[in-house]
């Protein structure tokens, strides 16, 4: 896979509600002031970098998108790891899920 953004939303269950019920959006100031680290490949693709990326508020781009300069190279069957370093303690129930975009290489 040829991965060019990642998207990561969050939402916070009601009463009752399980993941797939839950509306998710931008991520709150919390999550947003902390950092996060994408590996793959058994190596880091995306450095330590602010949550802040994915702030797309006012932003004519899809909500929480995070483009990558330069597209990586994900290989099949390799291990991912998408850490996230809360900038203070997260509410109850809060969900998070992340969306990786890109594009599938095969060869002939």
């Amino acid at each position: 896979m040829l991965l060019s953004g990642i998207i990561i939303l969050a939402g916070v269950a009601a009463p009752g509600q399980n993941a797939s019920q839950v509306n998710y959006d931008i991520l709150p100031d919390y999550i947003r002031n902390g950092e996060f680290e994408f590996k793959a490949n058994g190596t880091t693709l995306v450095p330590s970098t602010s949550c802040e990326v994915f702030n797309t508020t006012n932003m004519n781009v899809r909500k929480g998108l995070f483009v990558m300069d330069n597209p990586k190279v994900i290989l099949d069957q390799q291990a991912m790891e998408l850490n996230i370093e809360w900038g203070a303690n997260a509410v109850a129930d809060l969900y998070m899920k992340a969306i990786l975009v890109g594009t599938s290489v095969t060869k002939y």
